[in-house]
């Protein structure tokens, strides 16, 4: 139990031993202020003056696309190289050597001695942006439009050679089409000479078949004269039918409510018995009182009694009035399936008649068949023909069509930015130079501070 206390002034006397390890920190570099401030200071306008002595280098970029030949079968593009190709192709220095010969031609200062491109290609696509940094940005912008330049000859042999072969192939299928055309004129001469014959003809039957439907509409329209009145008829007696029900309803009501009032009568005269009861069981010894209270009991009993019996006479009168309404209801039945099985009779008549004219309209049709029968199996013979010639015609079509559009989806190396030099340079950072001069000064100056401080210290030591 003693020991306790004891563990307990460990931690606190290490916490104020660190406090007072801080402080002394803080004291020297307190002390020696002015000195790190000064160094730091110093160290960042080196910095500064060094990065200003520096060499600017400017950054110019370019931005191409791998051209396109053609489209396979699935309508993917294939083209004239992938994009990590055409990558692995500028910074590999494939195209170096050609750039630095158009450079030396060209450009009236020395060119470079090296070419080196930074190339960018984002993930799932063939974009590329090309940058090239230089001293110089006119040079820079030289470089790029010459790597441009050579990069289009290097694929220009390949995407001439395709669009020779879709050249080729459009005058091949264009041919082919124009003679087609003409073979389709000439079947539909042919047809339209034979339809003019048989023209007359068939105007003077479709004359007797249009006779014949007039008369069926007029049948129709009879027909549904005479159905519309019988079902008007129907109309009327179910709207009595509806009036007998409601009827018959209201009377089921009327017999629930005296069945109510029955089985409320019923029980009210029990209890009236029941009470009679108790109290002649406890009535008083005065004779007289007695059977007054009982006489009064049995009289309200016995009204109460033939009451019910009048109620429930009532529930039969009402019963029979049900009766005879469901008697008129299926009087009322009777004559609306009479008036049906009229509309059916009127109905199967006029169907008969319309049938007959419907078979003289099949006679017409047959004989406009007839006449039409040897020209219609000429006409179908050339139809199928000029139908043949038109789907081959329509494929060799949409063949020009796929062709002069994969002939025009043929392009080289595609230029999507051309060559721009940026407006501040990109080396040297003179910020970061600053920022990095001024950390590393004052990163010395602290070791500086702490050394001399501690000598200070040796010293006064030494002194006492």
């Amino acid at each position: 139990m003693t020991e306790r206390p004891s563990e307990h002034k460990h931690p606190g006397f290490d916490a104020y031993e660190d406090d007072l390890r801080l402080m002394d920190l803080f004291e020297v570099i307190w002390r020696w202020k002015y000195l790190i401030l000064t160094g730091a200071l110093l160290c960042t306008a080196i910095g500064v003056f060094a990065s200003f002595q520096m060499t600017k280098v400017y950054r110019v970029s370019t931005v191409i696309e791998p051209g396109v030949v053609h489209l396979d079968t699935y309508g993917r593009v294939v083209r004239t190289c992938k994009g990590q190709e055409l990558r692995d192709l500028i910074e590999t220095g494939a195209m170096n050597v050609r750039v630095l010969n158009e450079l030396k031609r060209e450009v009236k200062a020395d060119p470079p001695k090296a070419l080196e491109f930074s190339v960018e290609h984002p993930r799932n696509s063939d974009i590329l942006k090309v940058s090239y940094d230089t001293p110089s940005p006119e040079l820079g912008l030289r470089v790029l439009k010459e790597l441009n330049k050579a990069l289009l000859n290097n694929f220009e042999g390949l995407v001439n050679r395709w669009k020779d072969q879709y050249s080729t192939e459009l005058t091949t299928m264009r041919g082919k089409s124009s003679e087609l055309v003409e073979r389709i004129v000439r079947r539909k001469n042919g047809i339209s000479s034979a339809q003019v014959d048989n023209a007359i003809k068939i105007s003077q039957i479709e004359t007797k078949i249009g006779v014949a439907e007039s008369r069926i509409s007029k049948l129709d329209a009879d027909k549904e004269t005479q159905i519309a009145q019988k079902a008007n008829e129907a109309l009327i007696l179910r709207a009595k039918i509806d009036t007998q029900q409601k009827q018959i309803k209201n009377l089921n009501e009327r017999i629930v409510d005296v069945k109510h009032e029955v089985t409320r009568i019923t029980e009210n005269t029990d209890r009236l018995i029941q009470e009679r009861d108790r109290f002649l069981s406890t009535a008083s010894e005065d004779k007289r009182d007695n059977s007054f209270g009982s006489v009064m009991y049995i009289t309200t009993v016995q009204q109460n009694i033939a009451y019910i019996n009048n109620l429930r006479s009532s529930v039969n009168d009402l019963n029979k009035q049900i009766f005879q309404e469901s008697l008129t209801i299926q009087e009322l039945e009777t004559k609306i399936k009479d008036i049906d099985i009229e509309k059916s009779k009127l109905e199967e008549s006029t169907a008969y008649q319309i049938k007959d004219l419907k078979m003289d309209i099949s006679d017409y049709q047959n004989e406009k068949q007839s006449l039409n029968k040897g020209l219609a199996i000429e006409i179908g013979n050339v139809e199928s023909e000029i139908k043949a010639l038109e789907v081959e015609r329509d494929s060799v079509n949409e063949e020009i069509k796929q062709l002069e559009r994969k002939r025009g989806d043929v392009e080289n190396i595609q230029i999507r930015k051309p060559p721009t030099a940026g407006i501040d340079p990109v080396k040297p950072y003179k910020k970061m130079i600053a920022l990095s001069s001024f950390v590393v000064g004052s990163l010395l100056s602290l070791v500086l501070a702490f050394f001399l401080d501690a000598l200070a210290k040796r010293k006064s030591k030494k002194d006492q």
